[in-house]
């Protein structure tokens, strides 16, 4: 009997040698020695209507990491967990598919911000082209909360200690401490 091309295959793939006996399996019955035509490959061919094809989507997660609103996708996807992250009105998971056109609102400490997605990619760019893979449709707040808010940062206690102690300090503490 002759070996299951499959099996082969399985091998062939994890990088093993055949060995001399496991012959090489036909590329019509394996998908990844297969050379696909352009027209044959599954995910790139047009509907069979004739219109064009599904635009691109990707994850949430990964996508607001790539487009620099969450520093990695970790803390994008704890915060689509954490319901903070709302795609065309309905909270969205992490695996959640976007496409460009889509509204998203995310919850930041700061505040509530709302963007458009203009472009889908699944690979990191510099900040500046990721920038342009949405457009933030956030409201300017009022003048009067502006104002608020300048005035509360100008009357807000500051603390005097913040920073390094000197070691003449450092030196002080360490006596009343007992050490």
């Amino acid at each position: 009997m002759p070996p299951n091309p499959l099996r082969a295959n399985r091998w062939l793939f994890r990088g093993i040698a055949r060995g001399a006996g496991a012959p090489k399996p036909p590329p019509s019955q394996s998908l990844i020695f297969r050379d696909w035509s352009e027209n044959e490959v599954p995910f790139l061919k047009a509907p069979e209507n004739g219109g064009a094809p599904a635009p691109p989507t990707v994850r949430i997660d990964v996508f607001l990491d790539v487009a620099c609103l969450f520093p990695t996708r970790s803390q994008a996807s704890a915060a689509c967990k954490g319901g903070k992250v709302d795609v065309n009105g309905h909270a969205a998971a992490p695996h959640k598919l976007v496409k460009a056109g889509d509204a998203l609102s995310v919850t930041f400490a700061h505040g509530k911000r709302t963007f458009v997605i203009k472009g889908i990619t699944d690979k990191h760019r510099p900040k500046a082209e990721a920038r342009l893979l949405y457009e933030e449709t956030t409201p300017a707040p009022p003048p009067e909360v502006l104002e608020a808010r300048r005035l509360e940062r100008l009357l807000a206690p500051r603390r005097e200690d913040t920073g390094k102690l000197q070691k003449k300090d450092r030196r002080e503490r360490e006596k009343l401490r007992g050490r």
